[in-house]
């Protein structure tokens, strides 16, 4: 994985994870815990409402795809990527920031812009495809 894909990986996790979370608004696991106690820790966080999906959780599997992506032989690191990611996702839920459902579905997407986006790319060069983009006054 070159800085580039690394790069694009991360810029499309966090475009598409931040856009989702303004949208969706979802509140965090511990807000159940602020309407009893308005006082508690974290009730005045900026991003109670952000939840869905993990950031965590996104950006760990992208760095995991991206690890496994690697057409060098990673058949040890892959596994030990994903156990790493997965245990970032069981630790958001465990620390009551997330439900498992914001895990799942930002593991999702960073396993797609880690792993499925590298290759896409990869395709593209293979077969001399080429995306270009102008700007002109």
């Amino acid at each position: 994985a070159t800085i580039v894909t690394f790069g694009t990986s991360s810029w499309v996790t966090g475009i598409v994870t931040t856009s989702l979370k303004t949208l969706i608004g979802r509140e965090r696991a511990y807000g159940v815990q602020c309407r009893d106690n308005p006082l508690g820790q974290d009730c005045f966080s900026g991003y109670r409402n952000e939840s869905f999906p993990s950031g965590h959780a996104s950006f760990a599997f992208t760095g995991a795809g991206l690890i496994c992506s690697l057409r060098t032989p990673s058949s040890v690191l892959c596994p030990i990527g994903l156990g790493v990611a997965a245990l970032t996702g069981v630790l958001r839920v465990a620390g009551n920031q997330h439900y498992l459902s914001d895990v799942v579905a930002g593991a999702a997407i960073g396993w797609v812009s880690g792993y499925y986006l590298p290759q896409w790319r990869s395709d593209e060069r293979a077969v001399g495809y080429q995306m270009s983009f102008a700007l002109s006054p």
